[in-house]
C-alpha cells in the first residue's frame, strides 16, 4: 500500500483523509501514512478528529510530528513567529469582517468594532494548577479594552478565565487556575463591540504563560 501511495500522492491523501475522518481509524492511518515527512491534509484531519473525540494527548502527539515541534504543553509560539506549524496547537488567526490578526512584530490585531468575534485562538494542554498570563501591549492602547482573552475548558465548554485587555493589567499579568477534569483548554482573543463602534489597532509582541508555585 505504501508503495502505491508513493507513486500516487493524491491517492494517498484522499484515502487517508477519508479514514482520518473517524478517530477510531487513527492506528491504521498512522501505520499507512508518514506524518513527519508526507503529512498532507489527512494529518490535519486526523488531529481534528482526535480532538473531537477528546483524545487530546494523542492529537497533540500527532500534531507535534506534523509540525516538527517540541513536546511542551504551554503556549506554542508565544512570540508569534511560527507560521509554518498549523492549528489547533498553534495560533489560528482571523481575517474577516470582525477584524484582522496577523504575525507582524508579534501579534498585530485590528478589530473593526462592528461585530463580536474571535481573532486568534490556540488549543492548550495545561495541567491542573495555578498560572499567570502576562503580555506587553503597544499601539492604540486607549481602546484596547475592546479586546478580551478567554480561556475555556474544551470538553465542558466552561469558561475558566476572562481578561479584558487592559494594558497595565496585562503587563502585570493575570492569575487563573485550571481545574481538575479540564484536560484541554482553548485560549482565544476576541473583539467585543460597543454601542459606539471604535476600531482598535494594537500589537502584542509576546505572551508569557508560567505556572505559579513551581
Amino acid at each position: 500500500m505504501r508503495a502505491l501511495f508513493k507513486s500516487d500522492p493524491s491517492l494517498e491523501d484522499a484515502t487517508l483523509s477519508a479514514l482520518a475522518a473517524d478517530a477510531r481509524n487513527a492506528d491504521l492511518v498512522l501505520a499507512l501514512g508518514d506524518v513527519r515527512n508526507r503529512p498532507g491534509t489527512w494529518s490535519d484531519k486526523l488531529v481534528a478528529s482526535l480532538v473531537a473525540g477528546q483524545q487530546y494527548g494523542r492529537a497533540h502527539a500527532v500534531w507535534t510530528q506534523r509540525a516538527h515541534a517540541g513536546p511542551g504543553s504551554g503556549v506554542f509560539d508565544p512570540g508569534f513567529t511560527r507560521s509554518d506549524a498549523p492549528p489547533p496547537f498553534n495560533w489560528a488567526l482571523t481575517s474577516s469582517t470582525v477584524g484582522l490578526a496577523e504575525r507582524r512584530q508579534g501579534l498585530h490585531v485590528i478589530f473593526y468594532g462592528q461585530e463580536d468575534g474571535v481573532l486568534a485562538s490556540q488549543l492548550l494542554l495545561l495541567g491542573p494548577g495555578d498560572y499567570r498570563l502576562a503580555m506587553p501591549v503597544t499601539g492604540d492602547v486607549a481602546h484596547a479594552r475592546s479586546l478580551v482573552w478567554t480561556l475555556t475548558c474544551v470538553n465542558s465548554n466552561t469558561v475558566i478565565a476572562r481578561f479584558v485587555l487592559d494594558p497595565p493589567a496585562a503587563a502585570r499579568g493575570w492569575a487563573f487556575s485550571v481545574p481538575a477534569g479540564c484536560p484541554a483548554q482553548r485560549l482565544e482573543l476576541s473583539g467585543v463591540s460597543t454601542d459606539m463602534p471604535q476600531q482598535v489597532d494594537v500589537t502584542i509582541p509576546r505572551l508569557q504563560l508560567e505556572r505559579r508555585g513551581g
